[in-house]
């Protein structure tokens, strides 16, 4: 009775965590620029044209500074971040924009899964013990 009563108890405690966990990692930051071609310092144009409106974008100055922001528009000359920045296409030297990333998702939920199996044969143990 004792393993079913904490099963029940920590049942609800990892429903709440585990997909809190997975909705964290599924996301990860992705390199689009590609890089400029021999003897040219202009970024090619097309990897601007990757990102969307909407896009969460981390962007790299050729002065070295980073911007981290949500895109409200693109156009062929740069990017517009929602604030209204603009970043000329001619200024980045890198451009990331985040993805979902399955293989992230996949070892997040084999772990938490495994974490909740190993948490309920330990509380078993426990009580079979007579510890719990």
């Amino acid at each position: 009775m004792r393993v079913l009563r904490a099963a029940f108890t920590i049942r609800p405690v990892c429903a709440l965590l585990i997909p809190a966990v997975v909705a964290c990692g599924c996301t990860t930051m992705r390199v689009v620029q590609r890089p400029a071609a021999p003897g040219t310092t202009d970024p090619p144009a097309s990897a601007v044209e990757t990102v969307r409106a909407g896009d969460q974008v981390r962007v790299t100055l050729r002065d070295g500074r980073q911007f981290r922001f949500q895109v409200l528009a693109v156009d062929n000359t740069g990017i517009v971040a929602v604030d209204h920045s603009r970043y000329d296409t001619a200024d980045i030297l890198r451009l990331e924009r985040k993805s979902f990333s399955g293989a992230k998702t996949a070892i997040l939920v084999a772990a938490g899964v495994a974490t909740f199996v190993l948490v309920m044969y330990a509380v078993a143990l426990a009580s079979l013990a007579g510890n719990f």
